[in-house]
């Protein structure tokens, strides 16, 4: 808090006043105006001292007390649980963390953090070119928990440090303008990555030592409120929460009552506390203290409880890391005692006075629970030699949220979940303390596996799943249903409109609606009217009692009842409870229990004085009691009442409620009413609302490794088929995913429950193994686990099949229209028939065919270069030589040969094998200053052919690398485990361009030939690489004369090999094949076209291949997109950037070599530098590249975003058109339209993230030796 010296206001106007006599008090104690403050109140609302200063403590506020939220329940599982990820973790030196490292099913929702703001355009950029990759690393473990909501966090504190960024929120706030652009920036940018909410991390707004302005408290709830309302209307993706601080310093900054109408939750960040920052002149000084403790955390809370906020609205923030201390003296390490700086940093998190919970475990050797516990601050102590930390675990989260239950707080938040260790964990600690265990996670996770296909429900219930969101409820008064729920429709009316309302508790003419989730409605009625003669319950075969009313019960002593019944999984909590008697015989005598009366329903979960709403109820004695509401304990797979609280409002502190005693009847947000009571409570107006969560109590098992492996091994001794006959037939039938929301997790735990668990055969864990390898993100930790595992019991029996192939087998599967357990369940009862598939064929699909990506069959001359694009034929033959062939035989030159593109690739419209061939030797010319010399060269054989098998034989090098687009039109990465019979064409690669020769020549004589300031056919700008050396070009004649033919001095050494041979046998030859690879022959063509500096694909060929705006010729253009961008990757490539550096490396000794035995040949010339002209030649080169690239990929990708978007309007306008005329045709049209904005969606993330992938390679590695 910020202290300001005590100021006494009764003397501010003494006529001795001698110095400050201008000074004002930060408040208005009573009375005294303006002249005397700067201010009538305090922010927040704190207490205003007699001084005219603000705070919180007994000196300032005397004996005012803050209306705490107060909650009965301490346990139960929280509704949010909210995690960070840091996007930097997955660079760190040790300790890496990507989101495949997060644990599933313990966070309800994952920020990541953090994307940045273009202070120029306002727009939405990542904060990192790596970024993109992780968020969809980090989106699609959605797949795996479908209840998971996934975040981006903007901002965070660096954003705000002074920089171009410091003022961007706030200019932001400041402008409708600067607005319109980030939100329009922002939904298109959660759409393209699949978000479904933002966080908002201002560090912060109108803070002097932040750069904020006063107006930014005013703009910043303005701004919030605009930013909610266009996401609400750009459809689901609209989660909008704010990360908070919890010191009085920068918070007092928000306007915390107004930002609650516009924000979902808020995330506090009650930690840092301490640290290093603590010094001796600080107000705090430098004591120890924990950044975490619960006493300053309570504090904090306070805050918001002044200005009314919701604490359903509120999370509490726990840290995965500690603050660390180097004491003044090691005989006082405690709370209080000196210290004289932060403690010494690790070597993972590399910060002074920081140490990550990784760090903290290596220090106590894996035992989390070593540290001393202190319950009051709720934090445990460590101490290292003169370091002192203190750190949260389970023992310490559970104390927190003991209190935040306590207090009624809607959630937890973690900063942050990259602080973990790589096996999760403090992860898995913290869902022990939170209770929260997503019910969207699989059944594979939700069972014990006892070997030999046996599964059995485990009496250790773990945390609760969350069924609030599937079951029929109230809602709170004047509210509608939730989106794509009904009101349930009134069958005693008849209006055919009706629906179920009730107006109890309620006031202002409003009422509540029984709402139920999509699918079967249950019959309801309100019983029985009877003329206004009101009959009590719901009759013998009216159902069950969810409510009652005595608002039309003017001539009865009794209420009507809301009942319903039917099948729907709606109703499956009412079904768990009953209501004890009917009125007004309801309540239980005195000396009875209240349950028992039923056996079914033993236990008590409630009791209220007005029955179900509206109710009056009497012992048998006539005395006035409460009437008890009774459940069955005993069925814990059907969903019951959780987590409870009676609900009025009082709870809030809210000003209105306990000035007026008025009760409110509302639930706080995820809780379910369940029953009313205006009688006999702390109101004396209004209403009290019992209010509940909806959980289903699950037996949770994580099948580890072993477990999985014991299932696969027992079936592939016996490979059956699992019978499903008696599964639903529904959820057997073909439909396309595409257009479902069919959960296969729900799919799963329902062929579960239909086998039985106490037996499940080996067979049927199986299914579930090929259904997750199938679906997981392919680079994730799990597949790759899965994937060996298959591999290893498949291959045996089934040679042709492994893991990859299982994995890319969906996409096939599915375009049958197939769930994807329907899907893994054909595979494995088709097993045979898929080993035939793949022996006959050779397609084990890699995951291309859902984008659909055709193979380039054939060879089209004009798809690598169109000769009448604007450049001359001679220009051409520049680079390639003379187009056509150079002998008898009809090759086609370099680059074409090497890519072997010819027309004997193609019978019966497949790739064929070829058997094992040596690549000819290729003619290339250096052009003389004069521009009539030629220096003339050659290369050497090289192994290829066989499918790229020869020259794996030769080199020992079995990789084989290709372009993996990861199932979808956007996503890609260089995979290295292609093999002969996958489908793809092979040929032998030198990773270092032999082209490269002869433009070194050119480069160093300083002609601009082969490298020139040009342009390109489509008008693109073309650049020479800068030669430094500039001043001291070489000659014609050294080339020409001594590095063609030698001379004695080389001679005497190598005998009869030329240099020029030398260098290129060293590139890549028959005899040294060591620097070059297989790769895929259509990625390697745009690789040999880049680096000649020929556009990727020539316009005419564009235009005609790839520009038509239907949906086939979309997926061919970005493929040839995909493999443009991954040509720089490819270079990054661990494997390849080990082979280019050593071939360079090469290169250089070479140069070196060759220029000392020149000069030994003639002494009185000088140094010539050779292999630093390489250097730089190399590096130029790249950069060049680079720029050429970046250049061709924004001009196409722009130019197929303008297509896109127009082909995407005009289909929209024909889908109203038709929809408006009611033609049958709408649907396709709709369907269409889909498609547009799908294709439209994948042409802006190209045009977006196309630099991304080219600057991922870094052209200074050839002067300093490391790529990337």
């Amino acid at each position: 808090m910020h202290a300001v010296p005590s100021l006494v206001i009764a003397d501010l106007d003494r006529t001795d006043c001698v110095a400050g006599c201008d000074a004002k008090g930060e408040c208005d104690p009573g009375g005294f105006g303006s002249k005397f403050s700067n201010h009538t109140k305090c922010p927040l609302n704190v207490c205003c001292s007699k001084h005219g200063y603000c705070g919180t403590t007994k000196d300032f506020c005397g004996k005012k007390t803050v209306n705490r939220p107060s909650c009965s329940s301490k346990s139960g599982p929280m509704r949010r649980v909210v995690g960070y990820i840091e996007g930097w973790a997955s660079t760190r030196s040790c300790d890496k963390f990507t989101p495949s490292d997060i644990p599933d099913g313990v966070y309800t929702h994952i920020n990541f953090a953090f994307a940045s703001i273009d202070p120029k355009t306002f727009e939405i950029v990542p904060a990192s070119s790596k970024d993109p990759a992780l968020y969809r690393e980090l989106t699609n473990k959605k797949k795996t928990d479908p209840k998971l909501k996934v975040f981006i966090a903007i901002g965070g504190w660096a954003f705000n440090d002074p920089g171009p960024t410091v003022t961007t929120f706030s200019d932001i706030a400041r402008s409708d303008t600067n607005q319109r652009a980030f939100i329009k920036s922002l939904i298109s940018f959660m759409a393209t990555y699949g978000f479904d909410g933002v966080d908002i991390d201002w560090e912060y707004p109108a803070a002097d030592d932040r750069e904020g302005r006063v107006e930014d408290f005013d703009n910043l709830p303005k701004f919030l409120s605009n930013l909610k309302r266009a996401l609400k209307q750009s459809g689901e993706r609209n989660g909008l929460s704010i990360a908070i601080p919890a010191s009085y310093w920068y918070l007092q900054h928000f306007d915390l009552e107004k930002i609650s109408k516009h924000v979902d939750y808020f995330n506090v960040m009650t930690y840092d506390f301490h640290g290093a920052w603590d010094t001796p002149k600080s107000w705090l000084g430098n004591h120890l203290n924990s950044h975490t403790n619960l006493t300053e955390i309570k504090d904090a809370f306070d805050l918001l409880w002044r200005n009314n906020v919701d604490p359903d609205q509120v999370n509490m923030g726990l840290a995965l890391y500690a603050r660390t201390f180097s004491a003044s003296s090691s005989s006082c390490m405690s709370p209080g005692c000196l210290f004289d700086a932060g403690g010494p940093s690790e070597p993972c998190t590399n910060a002074v006075g920081v140490m990550s919970n990784p760090e903290i475990m290596r220090k106590l050797a894996g035992k989390a629970s070593s540290g001393v516990l202190d319950k009051t601050a709720a934090i445990k102590t460590l101490k290292f030699g003169s370091t002192w930390l203190t750190y949260d675990d389970v023992d310490t989260w559970k104390l927190k949220l003991e209190f935040a239950r306590s207090q009624c707080l809607g959630g937890a938040m973690v900063w942050a979940i990259s602080q973990d260790t790589s096996d999760g964990k403090f992860s898995m600690q913290l869902q022990q303390a939170t209770g929260y265990k997503s019910k969207g996670v699989s059944f594979l996770n939700s069972t014990t596996f006892l070997g030999s296909g046996v599964f059995i429900e485990t009496d250790q219930n773990e945390p609760n799943g969350d069924a609030s969101d599937n079951q029929c409820h109230w809602t709170n008064c004047g509210q509608k249903c939730p989106d794509g729920w009904a009101g349930v429709r009134r069958r005693d009316s008849d209006k055919k409109t009706a629906i179920m309302t009730d107006d109890t508790g309620c006031d202002d003419n409003r009422e509540r609606t029984f709402c139920c989730p999509p699918g079967d409605q249950p019959y309801c009625q309100w019983q029985f009217f009877n003329n206004g003669y009101c009959i009590p319950g719901c009759g013998p075969s009216a159902g069950m009692e969810v409510g009652s009313s005595g608002a039309k019960c003017g001539s009865s002593e009794f209420a009507q009842t809301a009942c319903c019944k039917g099948d729907t999984s709606g109703l499956d909590v009412y079904r768990q409870y009953e209501w004890y008697g009917l009125e007004k015989e309801c309540a239980r005598d005195e000396d009875d229990s209240p349950c028992g009366w039923d056996a079914t329903y033993d236990q008590l979960l409630t009791e209220s004085w007005d029955g179900s709403g509206d109710q009056n109820c009497y012992d048998s004695k006539g005395n006035r009691g409460p009437r008890p509401l009774c459940e069955n304990t005993r069925d814990t797979s059907k969903p019951h009442f959780s987590n409870c609280i009676w609900s009025d409002d009082y709870y809030l502190g809210r000003t209105d409620t306990v000035s007026t005693g008025t009760c409110n009847s509302n639930c706080p947000k995820g809780k379910i009413k369940v029953a009313l009571q205006s009688k006999n409570n702390k109101c004396g107006k209004g209403t009290s609302a019992y209010c509940c969560d909806v959980t289903i109590s699950e037996p949770i098992h994580r099948l580890g490794d072993d477990e999985m492996e014991d299932a696969i091994k027992e079936w592939v001794k016996n490979p059956t088929c699992p019978d499903i006959t008696n599964f639903d037939e529904d959820k057997l039938s073909s439909r396309s995913l595409e257009n479902s929301d069919y959960d296969t997790d729900e799919s799963a735990s329902d062929l579960v429950k239909r086998a039985g668990l106490d037996r499940l055969a080996a067979s049927l864990t199986v299914v579930q193994v090929i259904e997750k390898l199938m679906t997981f993100p392919k680079t994730s930790r799990a597949t790759r686990d899965i994937n060996a595992m298959v591999t290893k019991y498949f291959k045996p029996i089934w040679p042709h099949i492994t893991g990859a192939y299982v994995a890319g087998r969906l996409w096939e599967l599915r375009d049958s229209g197939k769930t994807t357990l329907i899907a893994a369940w054909d595979f494995v009862c088709n097993i045979d028939a898929e080993e035939k598939k793949a022996e006959k064929d050779g397609k084990a699909p890699k995951g291309t065919s859902f984008c659909h990506i055709p193979m380039l069959d054939t060879y089209d001359p004009g798809s690598l270069q169109d000769p009448r694009g604007g450049r001359s034929d001679a220009d051409i033959s520049d680079i390639f030589g003379p187009i056509g062939t150079i002998n008898d035989s009809g090759d086609l030159k370099f680059p074409f040969d090497e890519m072997l593109w010819s027309s004997d690739w193609v019978a019966d419209d497949a790739l064929e094998k070829r058997g094992k061939t040596y690549g000819k030797r290729r003619e290339f010319e250096a052009t003389c200053p004069d521009g009539i010399t030629k220096v003339a060269m050659k290369s050497f054989t090289y192994p290829s052919g066989d499918n790229g098998d020869h020259l794996a034989d030769k080199n020992g090098d079995d990789n084989k690398y290709w372009v993996d687009n990861l199932g979808d039109c956007f996503s890609a990465i260089v995979m290295d485990n292609g093999y002969t019979g996958d489908g793809n064409q092979y040929i032998s690669e030198h990773i270092l361009e032999l082209q490269s020769v002869p433009m070194f020549m050119e480069y160093t004589m300083g002609v601009q030939k082969r490298l020139r300031n040009t342009f390109s056919p489509s008008g693109l700008p073309l650049k020479a690489p800068f030669n430094p050396e500039a001043h001291s070009l070489l000659t014609c004649g050294f080339w020409a004369n001594d590095f063609t033919y030698g001379f004695y001095e080389w001679q005497n050494k190598y005998g009869n090999a030329k240099p020029v041979e030398v260098l290129f046998e060293l590139l890549g030859s028959t005899a040294n094949s060591i620097h070059m690879v297989n790769t895929e022959a259509k990625f390697n063509g745009k690789k040999g076209l880049i680096w000649a500096f020929n556009e990727p694909v020539a316009d005419s060929t564009w235009t005609s291949l790839y520009a038509r705006t239907d949906d086939a010729t979309a997926l061919r253009a970005f493929e040839q997109l995909m493999l443009v961008e991954q040509v720089f990757p490819y270079l990054t490539n661990p494997s390849i950037k080990t082979k280019l550096l050593s071939a360079h490396h090469d290169v250089i000794e070479f140069l070196d070599e060759y220029e000392s035995l020149y000069r030994t040949q003639y002494p009185n010339n000088g140094p010539i530098g050779l292999s630093d002209m390489w250097r730089n030649f190399m590096t130029e080169l790249l950069s060049k590249m680079q720029q050429w690239t970046n250049n061709w990929l924004e001009r196409r990708t722009g130019k197929m975003l303008d297509n896109w978007h127009a082909e995407y309007l005009r289909r929209q306008a024909a889908t109203r058109a038709l929809t408006a005329a009611g033609s049958p045709a709408a649907a396709a049209a709709a369907a269409a339209e889909f498609e547009a904005l799908k294709h439209l969606n994948d042409a802006y993330k190209h045009n977006r993230q196309y630099s991304a992938y080219v600057n991922a390679f870094n052209p200074e590695s050839f002067l300093t030796g490391a790529l990337g």
